[in-house]
């Protein structure tokens, strides 16, 4: 039983803001799923976790629309890399089963669809600090392109 770490993503959907959350934390071989889930409460909703008691659940959810809740004795990070044997990929979606709706309908394309998929498909990466100023100079190049065009062809139409 030799013990070892390794970094996983976790994804937290907030159903309020309609968004998702990622951490990143160190997990041990040995950590269970209810350890994962105590460690990532309090990453995800430090300000929440006195004001109710929600019960979070840990679920992999994998890229063919597949979905499985790990039981609290399961070791999340050798579930991961047990992964690899099968060929599939996947990510650990932390949910608050107060949020969860009621048991979805088969041939339904709504929104129900959407919120199975929206983990994989839906997810939307924000922008680090650099890449937020590269983007601002962008649009700030572009915009002064922009300017000096407008004022060529106002010269222009004065000769």
């Amino acid at each position: 039983d030799l013990e070892f770490h390794g970094v996983m993503r976790f994804y937290f959907q907030d159903k309020a803001a309609g968004n998702f959350a990622t951490k990143c934390i160190r997990v041990s071989s040995t950590a269970t799923t209810q350890d994962v889930i105590e460690t990532l409460a309090e990453k995800f909703r430090p300000d929440m976790r006195m004001l109710s008691s929600p019960k979070y659940s840990l679920y992999e959810v994998h890229v063919s629309g597949e979905e499985r809740r790990l039981d609290v004795d399961e070791k999340p990070l050798v579930v991961q890399l047990n992964w690899n044997k099968d060929d599939r990929e996947g990510r650990f979606v932390l949910k608050n089963e107060n949020d969860t709706l009621p048991p979805k309908k088969a041939q339904s394309n709504g929104p129900e669809k959407q919120e199975k998929e929206g983990v994989i498909q839906n997810f939307k990466r924000t922008l680090s600090k650099k890449e937020k100023k590269e983007k601002k100079r962008r649009e700030k190049e572009a915009l002064r392109q922009a300017s000096d065009k407008d004022d060529r062809l106002l010269h222009g139409d004065d000769m």
